[in-house]
């Protein structure tokens, strides 16, 4: 049994992985923010067993804090449980990283892309874009490698190429920063409009647009490769809610706004996680996707 744990910047996530007859199956999701660390404690009291003699370990990325990740590796060792901190040098038999120095690249960004694929599996002409909308936004495109432009990183035989992308200011850190950085501008949430005729509106308006914006432009330069399919857009992360409804017009308006076929839109929690747990997958060569883990 494993445990797969994801140290974000504000929340940890945890979930437990068997082998199946059926491939690989992830259980008991937790997510938990660090100041209610005592929560951590209790759902490894719960879910790992009584009996000492059977073996567990962990995987996980981090992104936290030092004193955050020292936190659950004594938590772990209370337990017996060594851990692995794996970071975006982890190779994929299916996808390339062509990202200039991966162990620059954050571990969050390369196992969620990877997560978003297993999960997915787009067709071998689709190309995907993986949006974590967190305490930072990050939106990461891979790409058939057959129609991926010309770049520093060596030519792949892999299947599948991951370019990288972009990173933003997340939904919450830009509420955050009007909070915090204006006299008279305050946090509140308004309705997103076209013509913002309130202050909160306004905020909330102009944040949503600002994230939609980036994403928009990213799912037209990933379209320009592909063009004979849709996009696949995988979303995640704690700021998905407030701006699950932008996003959702923005694919809904595409055919009237762009040229070219109408992104496909999903949300998935637990794409770092199953990204993770792919790292544990036999290595094969052949471009057929493993089977994807389920919850």
């Amino acid at each position: 049994m494993k445990i797969l744990l994801d140290l974000g910047n504000s929340r940890l996530k945890a979930a437990l992985l068997h082998s199946t007859p059926q491939g690989l199956q992830l259980t008991h999701p937790f997510a938990v923010a660090y100041e209610h660390h005592h929560s951590w404690t209790h759902w490894l009291q719960h879910i790992l067993p009584n009996d000492s003699q059977t073996p567990i370990e962990a995987i996980g990325i981090s992104v936290a804090t030092d004193n955050q990740r020292l936190h659950v590796e004594n938590s772990l060792r209370s337990f017996h449980c060594p851990i692995h901190w794996l970071d975006a040098r982890t190779p994929n038999p299916l996808i390339h990283n062509a990202y200039e120095q991966p162990a620059q690249l954050g571990a969050d960004r390369w196992f969620g892309a990877l997560g978003a694929f297993y999960q997915f599996k787009p067709h071998p002409h689709q190309a995907l874009i993986y949006c974590s909308l967190g305490t930072a936004t990050t939106i990461d495109t891979l790409l058939p490698t057959s129609a991926v432009p010309q770049l520093p990183t060596p030519p792949s035989s892999k299947p599948w190429t991951y370019l990288g992308g972009l990173i933003l200011p997340g939904p919450f850190l830009m509420y955050q920063s009007l909070d915090q950085h204006t006299a008279r501008l305050r946090s509140e949430q308004g309705k997103v409009q076209d013509f913002p005729t309130n202050t909160r509106s306004a905020i909330s308006s102009g944040i949503a647009a600002a994230q939609i914006g980036a994403l928009a432009q990213q799912i037209r330069q990933a379209q320009q490769y592909c063009p004979n399919h849709p996009v696949r857009v995988v979303c995640s992360g704690g700021g998905w809610p407030l701006i699950a409804a932008a996003i959702e017009r923005l694919i809904t308006q595409w055919p009237h706004l762009y040229t070219g076929p109408q992104p496909q839109l999903h949300y998935y929690e637990y794409a770092v996680l199953l990204g993770l747990g792919s790292a544990t997958m036999p290595i094969s060569t052949d471009d057929t996707p493993p089977p994807a883990l389920t919850r």
